[in-house]
């Protein structure tokens, strides 16, 4: 069934559903449902959520709803009760919901389906995220739930702002102040498993690499717009060996870029591929490294999490948006002078004209060596 038909049920449901989940029993121990059904960094940026409910209500069951392809970025997280890692049908999504009779349902960021799941689920406490720039739906579905808080991206930021944390970051806190939770610090939270640790381990062994002596370095974004050329990936590569005697790891699930990224390269030798590490193992293995180098992108987030060092090639994004703030294991290498922010956490398209393009592809190999210069030297010296 597609999104309209679920949001007729929703609406012509509406007062059986609102009726049954007023009347619904209250529990002590509260069950809470955080839907996140964005890509893999935005999961890893929700994280903060699951540790602020905890260190206020630890003894309420905090759930997470996010695609399946997902779902590694908060297996083994200390504060998640359960993971709904879901690819099924919407009804089956829709029917286990109901069978958990939640008490509280929470929308992350705005999403026509993912903003109806509240009431099709009868919560008591439906929290939603709305944004004026989506469609009717986004907008209408703020009559489906009990709490709705804008999500404002940071293109209506002025350009001389520059908010201490990310604003993604400050839109999940304020979702939680309904429930009296209050702001943790800023930090994300990845946990890889003991099995990804110690294969990791061996993996590294393998490759010969030593703490700090190597750097990662994503090749591809899932998302065309976002992409470091491949010629650009091999050159810094070759400079990172040749000039700061640093191995590199092709951080990427597409073995096919692995070559071709290879086929440009001088010191071809040592560039190792990463494409068969999982993403718990890849965690395991970037807090090893000097630095991990990336577009704004799912691993990126990883493997800041996981307590890397990170260069992020900024490109179209705007810093202020999702991307860790720049500080001691955080270098943002800007995109040339005159490029705009036009790729934005709740309107990311998927072209763009080649002015727009350029943000990110016309971003020099001079300039992310120059990031990597910036991170604390005992961090990017090869021992």
């Amino acid at each position: 069934m597609n999104t309209i038909l679920w949001a007729m049920l929703a609406f012509i449901g509406y007062p059986l559903f609102a009726l049954h989940a007023r009347f619904r029993p209250q529990r002590d121990r509260k069950k809470i449902l955080l839907v996140q059904w964005a890509k893999l960094g935005d999961l890893v940026c929700t994280t903060p959520m699951f540790r602020a409910i905890k260190q206020v209500h630890p003894e309420w069951e905090v759930h997470v709803l996010c695609r399946k392809r997902c779902g590694e970025a908060v297996m083994n997280n200390p504060f998640v009760d359960r993971i709904f890692a879901h690819d099924g049908t919407r009804g089956e999504m829709v029917k286990a919901i109901r069978s958990e009779r939640y008490d509280v349902i929470v929308n992350c960021m705005p999403d026509g389906f993912a903003s109806l799941l509240g009431i099709l689920g009868v919560a008591p406490v439906r929290i939603n995220t709305f944004s004026s720039e989506r469609g009717l739906l986004v907008r209408s579905s703020t009559l489906l739930n009990t709490v709705n808080i804008e999500y404002r991206h940071a293109g209506h930021l002025a350009q001389a702002d520059r908010p201490e944390r990310p604003l993604t970051f400050d839109h999940y806190m304020r979702l939680l102040q309904p429930l009296g939770v209050p702001p943790v610090p800023y930090k994300l939270d990845f946990f890889p498993s003991p099995d990804d640790e110690r294969m990791a381990e061996a993996w590294m062994k393998e490759h010969r690499l030593a703490h700090r002596s190597f750097v990662c370095l994503n090749i591809s974004a899932g998302n065309a717009i976002k992409e470091w050329p491949l010629d650009k990936c091999a050159a810094f590569a070759d400079r990172a060996i040749a000039e700061m005697n640093l191995s590199v790891v092709l951080s990427t699930l597409d073995r096919k870029r692995v070559e071709e990224v290879r086929s440009l390269m001088r010191h071809e030798n040592r560039a190792i591929d990463g494409s068969t590490l999982s993403l718990g193992q890849l965690g395991a293995v970037a807090r090893h490294a000097a630095a991990y180098i990336a577009v704004d992108t799912g691993p990126m987030f990883v493997a800041y999490a996981s307590g890397a060092p990170v260069v992020v090639l900024v490109g179209g994004s705007d810093p202020r948006e999702q991307i860790p703030p720049a500080g001691d294991r955080v270098a943002h290498v800007l995109p040339p002078e005159g490029c705009e922010p036009w790729v934005f956490v709740s309107l990311t398209p998927r072209q763009g004209t080649p002015e727009q393009l350029s943000c990110i592809r016309e971003t020099s190999v001079k300039d992310v060596m120059e990031g990597l210069a910036r991170l604390p030297p005992g961090r990017t010296i090869a021992a």
